[in-house]
């Protein structure tokens, strides 16, 4: 006598794990009925996997870096003339970081008198000096 439809018939109408038989002696698991009877793998709890990510990329504008520096070196104190010798060399810089080409003697130039005006006032110069397109 064929068992398979008679044990597909008792898994598919009830809720049991196991279905044990007396004569002949015969344990059928739920686990067996999907793998061999039934040709299905029984539901298991998927792998789910979400990735959420978020770029934000915000564009701040040279000028904008510019005149941060400047506001930054007037809070400290300093003179209108120092002023308007660190707006020319940085306008400078900022032509120079624009260019398709920059001319990296005049930048360099910049870079080492940024150095020399004060390690902070350099620090604050890197996001501009990061946009130099290094063709």
């Amino acid at each position: 006598m064929d068992l398979a439809p008679f044990i597909i018939e008792l898994f598919e109408n009830s809720d049991a794990e196991v279905i044990e038989f007396s004569d002949p002696p015969l344990k059928i698991t739920r686990k067996y009925y999907f793998k061999e009877l039934a040709g299905t793998t029984p539901f298991q709890n998927p792998n789910i996997q979400i990735i959420n990510t978020i770029n934000n990329n915000i564009q701040i504008d040279n000028k904008t870096i510019i005149n941060n520096i400047i506001k930054g070196l007037k809070d400290e104190g300093r003179g209108h003339g120092e002023l308007q010798d660190v707006r020319n060399k940085l306008d400078e810089l900022n032509k120079e970081v624009q260019r398709k080409k920059p001319k990296w003697g005049k930048i360099k130039k910049i870079i080492i008198w940024a150095l020399e005006y004060s390690k902070d006032f350099f620090v604050q110069l890197l996001p501009l000096l990061l946009k130099i397109n290094p063709q």
